[in-house]
């Protein structure tokens, strides 16, 4: 029976594993943190969304991500304007607005297609 030892066969040395450095383990500390609120903050408007078009997580997040698209806005700004403007009760921009009313009145009832905020 041969190994590697017996078989002549030229081994490659074993790859060194550098450690990260304290900039690169603080640089991923600050993109996981930055994740984690953009998870929430989309988390919390796909939640608004579900309430005011009576839907479920997968048709919020397609509502979120449409707008987004039709409003030219990346969709976490688009989830902080959502949040903020429903946490105080005003209502949405104009462009947001559009685009809900658009994307609402073919698959919901009228109520959703007025979102209250």
């Amino acid at each position: 029976m041969s190994n590697w030892v017996t078989s002549g066969a030229a081994l490659e040395p074993p790859q060194v594993l550098h450690e990260p450095s304290r900039e690169q383990l603080l640089e991923e500390i600050e993109d996981l943190r930055a994740a984690l609120e953009t998870r929430d903050i989309i988390g919390q408007a796909k939640g608004i969304i579900r309430l005011l078009a009576a839907t479920d997580d997968d048709r919020a997040f397609t509502l979120l991500c449409q707008i987004s698209q039709d409003t030219n806005r990346p969709v976490r700004e688009l989830a902080v304007v959502i949040a903020e403007r429903a946490g105080i009760g005003q209502l949405l921009p104009a462009d947001v607005m559009t685009s809900w009313q658009r994307r609402t009145d073919s698959t919901t009832q009228t109520s959703a297609a007025s979102p209250p905020l």
